[in-house]
C-alpha cells in the first residue's frame, strides 16, 4: 500500500478455530497481531460448521467470549463473523441456532469442503461440476446467493465466481438492495478484470479488501488484490475499508 492508501478494517480472517489446522494461530493470537498492525477494526470469520474445516458448534459461543474480552481490553474493535457455506439452491447455509445473538456481520461463500445435503448434491453441486458455465447453472447458482442474502442477512460474499460461476450484474445488484459487499479477496482472484470494469462497476456496489489470513503474518497481506482494484480502475470511493470503514448496519 502507498502512504495514502490505508486498510482501517479486515474484515475475513481465520483462527484456530477454523480446525485441523486450517487456521494456524489462536483467536488471541490474531486478534494481539491485528492491534499491533493498527487497525481500527478487525474481524475474525472462521468457516461454518458444514465446512470440512469449519468450528465446531460448541465453540461458537467460546469465540464470541475470546471477542468480547478483547474488546474490553483493546483499543481496536473486534467483530466476531463466521464465512457461512452456501449449501442449497434455496440459499440454505450452515447457520445455526448457536449463531443466534453471537455474530457482528456474517460472510458467505462456495467451498469446495462445503458438506451438502442428499437432494442438493444433485440439484447444485452435479450440475455445476458437468456443466458449470451453462446459463441455466449459472442463473440457478446466481438465485442460490440472492436468496441466502436476504435469509441470512449476508454482509460480505467472499471470492465472488470461486468455483461456482454467477450472473454478476444480478449479485451485484442485489448486494446494494441489501447492504451486501463484494470481496476483493488477494488469495482468490477469480473476477476478471473485464468483468469487473464493464459489468460490476456499472452497478453501484461497493467492495471490501480482504486477505483471508489463515495465520497472523498475513493478516495485512492484500498487495494483490490492490493491483487487482488499480488495473480495474475501482474508484476509492467504492472501497468501503480503504481510507474508511465499512457501514454493515446501514444502506450505503
Amino acid at each position: 500500500m502507498t502512504e495514502d492508501q490505508k486498510l482501517l478494517g479486515v474484515y475475513h480472517t481465520h483462527s484456530k478455530f477454523s480446525k485441523y489446522n486450517h487456521g494456524k494461530d489462536s483467536a488471541e493470537d490474531m486478534i494481539a497481531m491485528a492491534q499491533s498492525l493498527g487497525l481500527t477494526e478487525y474481524a475474525l470469520t472462521d468457516h461454518g460448521f458444514k465446512h470440512v474445516f469449519g468450528i465446531r458448534r460448541k465453540n461458537i459461543k467460546k469465540l464470541r467470549a475470546i471477542i468480547d474480552n478483547a474488546n474490553i481490553t483493546n483499543n481496536m474493535k473486534t467483530l466476531m463473523g463466521l464465512e457461512l457455506n452456501l449449501l442449497g439452491v434455496n440459499g440454505e447455509t450452515d447457520y445455526c441456532p448457536e449463531c443466534e445473538g453471537c455474530l457482528d456481520i456474517r460472510l458467505m461463500g462456495v467451498h469446495k469442503a462445503g458438506r451438502v445435503n442428499f437432494k442438493n448434491f444433485f440439484k447444485f453441486i452435479l450440475p455445476n461440476v458437468f456443466n458449470g458455465k451453462s446459463v441455466k447453472t449459472i442463473e440457478r447458482n446466481t438465485d442460490a446467493y440472492i436468496n441466502a442474502i436476504k435469509k441470512f442477512k449476508i454482509d460480505i460474499i467472499t471470492h465472488p465466481q470461486e468455483y461456482f460461476k454467477v450472473n454478476l450484474k444480478r449479485l451485484a445488484e442485489a448486494c446494494v438492495e441489501n447492504n451486501c459487499y463484494l470481496e476483493i479477496n488477494n488469495k482468490h482472484l477469480k473476477m476478471t478484470v473485464e468483468e469487473v470494469k464493464d459489468v460490476v462497476l456499472n452497478t453501484q456496489v461497493k467492495f471490501v479488501i480482504s486477505s483471508d489470513a489463515h495465520k497472523k503474518e498475513n493478516i495485512l497481506k492484500v498487495q494483490d488484490a490492490l493491483e487487482f482494484c488499480k488495473a480495474c480502475e475501482i474508484p476509492e470511493d467504492r472501497i468501503a475499508n480503504l481510507n474508511k470503514l465499512p457501514n454493515f448496519k446501514e444502506k450505503y
